[in-house]
């Protein structure tokens, strides 16, 4: 039994060792899930990008549909061409993304049987404008079959975003339910380990008493290991800060913009980003907007995109939110697309590192001035007399060479 008992601040030890080892092996399991999370609302997000492609350049083709039946103008067929082709592509992308999801993928199948079908109407009509075929009776008739191929694939990409928003809204709420159950974890964690802290303390004041009767060094080991305490719970609490951090940043923002300037499309995170409602921002210029934008390197940067037809990657600080973004610029003939989010973390961390670097240098350049310009003799040893090194002076006056 006095053996047991000489014992137990080492098994109290021991006990609060393996709560630690086992919270960190918990939480680092529930941050690969989320992880994992973060990386489905990413596809997601992709998902509902190219399907709102396919929606933009399906109305390209209705429009230059209806434009070549009511003007015959044969440049309408250049932009039903340019936009079957990014159709064409995006499907390709869409099929690869959800392999295994039969649903959708039948969504994307259904998609891809109506727009193959409103191509083959594209160029039956080509057929019937060599033959002068068209008339008032048949334009409607034509018109109206041209919309019905549109409001197909329109339903499709509808039932689609659907699914998408909830699968989304899933994965938010399957989101919370682990964040609440990390903190309980943590914080039955912390009050364990203060438990054992608290219990191996008082256990240690006991045995200190009755072999040294040291009062100084009870208080000194008490203070040691209170400390320790705080700072594996400031540990923890840092980690599951952070791990909260991570999840109000998985979602970039995203703005699609007309050649006239005007929106026609932003997700929700840009609308936090701006602190403005989405759907009251559609349709509104952005420059009238946000006046306070223009001659700014983000307006540069949209006038450059939408001039010469070319993607611009662009980072750079926001005076208006204090905070620096990382822009990706996808151009269209009809506008530009913009891809944002917020980087000021990572750049304050670069101008931290760099700051510290400079500092460095700077005492480094200090330290060998002084040494190789001191009027007095300077000498570097160890602790048996060892010289390392010696400055100029140390060298004139000892006469060494």
């Amino acid at each position: 039994m006095k053996n047991t008992t000489a014992k137990l601040p080492f098994y109290i030890f021991i006990l609060m060792l393996l709560v630690i080892v086992i919270t960190f092996l918990v939480v680092n399991k529930q941050n690969k899930i989320l992880i994992n999370i973060a990386q489905l609302d990413e596809k997601s997000d992709g998902i509902i990008y190219r399907t709102q492609k396919i929606l933009i350049n399906t109305n390209e083709i209705e429009y230059g549909i209806n434009d070549f039946i009511f003007s015959k103008n044969k440049k309408s067929l250049l932009i039903i061409e340019k936009a079957k082709n990014i159709i064409n592509e995006e499907i390709t992308i869409l099929n690869n993304l959800q392999k295994d999801n039969q649903v959708f993928k039948s969504r994307i199948d259904s998609i891809e049987f109506y727009f193959n079908k409103q191509i083959k109407f594209s160029n039956q009509l080509y057929f019937l404008f060599a033959k002068n075929n068209f008339n008032s009776k048949n334009r409607l008739a034509l018109l109206i079959e041209n919309k019905s191929y549109s409001d197909k694939i329109h339903k499709q990409i509808d039932r689609i975003h659907l699914e998408e928003n909830k699968f989304m809204l899933q994965q938010s709420k399957y989101h919370q339910i682990t964040s609440a159950r990390i903190s309980r974890l943590l914080i039955l964690s912390i009050l364990l380990i203060m438990l054992l802290m608290v219990t191996l303390l008082s256990k240690l004041r006991g045995e200190i008493k009755k072999r040294i009767n040291s009062e100084s060094e009870l208080i000194r080991l008490k203070d040691g290991l209170v400390l320790e305490v705080t700072s594996r719970t400031n540990h923890l609490i840092e980690s599951r800060n952070k791990l909260s951090e991570t999840l109000e940043r998985i979602t970039d923002a995203f703005v699609s913009i007309d050649n006239k300037w005007c929106y026609t499309y932003l997700n929700k995170k840009a609308g936090e980003i701006f602190n403005r409602d989405p759907e009251k921002l559609m349709g509104k210029n952005i420059w009238v907007e946000f006046p306070e934008s223009i001659n700014q390197p983000f307006y540069l940067a949209y006038h450059q995109a939408m001039e010469e037809q070319k993607y611009i990657y662009l980072e750079e600080y926001y005076p208006l939110y204090d905070a620096w973004f990382e822009n990706h610029i996808y151009p269209s003939p009809n506008g530009i697309t913009i891809y944002f989010k917020n980087v000021s973390e990572k750049k304050k961390a670069e101008i931290l590192i760099k700051e510290k670097e400079k500092i460095i240098k700077e005492s480094e350049d200090l330290y060998h001035s002084i040494f190789n310009n001191s009027g007095e003799a300077i000498l570097l040893t160890v602790t048996d007399g060892t010289i390392l090194s010696a400055n100029p002076e140390a060298v004139k006056i000892f006469g060494w060479s």
